[in-house]
């Protein structure tokens, strides 16, 4: 009753119906122990006279009834870990998972018998079908994982799908084939600064500048730029301590702070330059004034 309290299965929120059979589980296995306790007890208390009763008569509905439970418990955990999709449809490619996760929730829907009655072993039978369609969609789903990761053309936009994915795949081994990507986008950070490596030895004598801007300016915004390209991702690595602990990673490390601290070096001059040069205007025009106010124009 305290299960169906607050309406049918299928109409109730996931986390709540979950917990409420994780109460009723517990409420069993307390009763349980509960009886064993007094048993042990009476024993002691009149060892002369025996306890006689059929523990299995006892308990055996009990433990039918939490056993049932503890597979529906697993069954709406898993729906509800990939009812997570839902939200998150923007994602382009998703939708053919969502339908299949929908065609398996539907075909248990329209099972023509109660969940929770544990006299009916047909459910046995199609708790394990249904965690054979589960394994199919992450199949699916791992592929379609993959596939998204084949071709990275930004680190930064596969580190936003990368957590996008985490925040919504909550199945171990989802989970694991995530954190294996992490590698897979660090080995292409290295194009980057690879690349930022190479594009401020090409113009860092006379950067490319938008125009109109003026020079110094210019040449401290293209640094900044350059910086933020490898200084964003590396925080984000950075994040991941068993991805930094890895041999690997540490000629990466070096690499990034090398190339990062030539760039910040090269900011740093840009920067005093323009502070040099907004001092000697400022000179300048105290002097223009002084002049000013020793020769007034007369109109």
């Amino acid at each position: 009753e305290s299960i169906l309290a607050s309406g049918k299965i299928w109409d109730q929120e996931k986390t709540q119906l979950i917990a409420n059979m994780q109460v009723c589980v517990q409420l069993c296995e307390v009763y349980k122990q509960q009886y064993m306790a007094e048993r042990d007890a009476v024993r002691a208390k009149h060892p002369e006279t025996p306890f006689e009763m059929d523990e299995r008569a006892v308990f055996l509905k009990f433990e039918l009834f939490a056993k049932r439970l503890n597979k529906l418990i697993d069954m709406f955990t898993t729906i509800h870990q990939f009812s997570s999709l839902e939200q998150h449809t923007h994602i382009a490619g998703l939708e053919a998972v969502l339908k299949s996760l929908y065609t398996i929730i539907d075909d248990v829907k329209r099972k023509p018998y109660d969940l929770l009655d544990y006299s009916r072993n047909q459910f046995d039978r199609d708790y394990l079908e249904f965690n054979v369609n589960i394994h199919d969609l992450e199949i699916s789903l791992l592929a379609f994982i993959n596939t998204s990761f084949n071709n990275i053309t930004s680190t930064e936009h596969a580190l936003s799908l990368l957590a996008q994915f985490n925040a919504i795949l909550q199945r171990d081994k989802l989970k694991e084939e995530l954190d294996a990507k992490y590698q897979v986008i660090f080995h292409h950070y290295v194009k980057d600064l690879e690349a930022v490596q190479a594009q401020y030895e090409a113009f860092k004598h006379k950067p490319p500048v938008a125009r109109n801007m003026p020079p110094i300016a210019g040449n401290i915004m293209w640094s900044r730029q350059l910086l933020r390209r490898i200084e964003e991702p590396m925080q984000h690595f950075a994040q991941n301590k068993a991805l930094m602990a890895m041999k690997e990673s540490k000629k990466v490390i070096k690499m990034y702070n090398r190339v990062s601290s030539t760039r910040y070096k090269l900011q740093v001059l840009r920067i005093r330059s323009k502070q040099a040069c907004l001092s000697l205007c400022s000179s300048v025009r105290i002097l223009e004034k002084d002049k000013d106010e020793q020769h007034p124009h007369v109109c």
